[in-house]
């Protein structure tokens, strides 16, 4: 199974963007169709959350090195802005996540080739993440 890219029908060159699923977070729940994802990647972006996160980092490598047959990519480390933790709890979330975006769209343009496919990993059930 391969993965199209997305047809650009303006002629010009466009970066591409996966959020590829991983499952539960154990690499055998990995899907074939996650796999086929995974072998079109040029660049991975991971979120690093400081030493006492490093695994979910290490988990997001040990699944590209099991499933990529051919290991072309590369892997990019964003460091994840830090959230306020005083004052009102809901501006401080939104107020991180702003800050994420604006290091992912920075990363997107600064290691992501005008042509590249790049990805981020992700694993578990969105809707009960903060």
């Amino acid at each position: 199974m391969s993965i199209p890219p997305v047809p650009d029908t303006s002629g010009s060159v466009t970066r591409r963007v996966r959020v590829i699923g991983i499952g539960a977070g154990d690499p055998d729940y990995v899907t074939a169709q996650a796999v086929a994802a995974l072998n079109s990647v040029d660049v991975f972006f991971a979120m690093d959350k400081g030493d006492a996160k490093d695994d979910l980092v290490a988990l997001r490598r040990e699944v590209c090195e099991r499933f990529i047959d051919e290991p072309r990519y590369r892997f990019v480390e964003l460091a994840d802005p830090p959230r306020a933790r005083d004052g009102d709890y809901h501006q401080a979330v939104a107020d991180w996540h702003a800050a994420r975006a604006d290091v992912w769209a920075r990363a997107l343009t600064d290691e992501l080739g005008e042509d590249g496919v790049g990805a981020f990993l992700a694993w578990g059930d969105p809707s009960l993440y903060d």
